[in-house]
């Protein structure tokens, strides 16, 4: 019955993660499905908000269906940050847009990681 201050956010989506970046391609909405507070017994002073740095670039709202939120990107690239908050917590998701041309190379390299990761059980980071 104790509530616990938050002290860290963690975040998973279903569009690609690069080391500390989330990498999505133009035109395209995919979904934060899960943000985790740490510890797990926290409970935040206030709602758990997505604000994307650029909304020209990337949009984030939330989808009560799912429990998620979807991030939907317009039609440019650049880099954006999208900030998460948990009461007095905050943690920042750096965010790509790729082009058509990055994106195919992006793709083509997570499909090998996959590869790779299924026959010889490792992944590059």
């Amino acid at each position: 019955g104790k509530t616990e201050k938050v002290e860290d956010i963690e975040f998973y989506g279903s569009f690609y993660r690069c080391g500390n970046k989330w990498i999505m391609s133009k035109n395209s909405m995919d979904l934060l499905y899960n943000i985790s507070l740490i510890p797990s017994g926290s409970a935040p002073t206030a709602d758990v908000k997505m604000v994307s740095g650029d909304e020209s670039l990337i949009t984030v709202e939330a989808d009560e269906e799912f429990g998620g939120y979807i991030v939907t990107s317009g039609n440019k690239t650049g880099k954006t940050v999208i900030t998460v908050t948990a009461g007095d917590a905050a943690k920042d998701m750096k965010v790509k847009v790729c082009s058509d041309f990055e994106w195919f190379f992006v793709t083509l390299w997570h499909n090998f990681n996959n590869f790779l990761s299924r026959v010889f059980h490792f992944r590059f980071a």
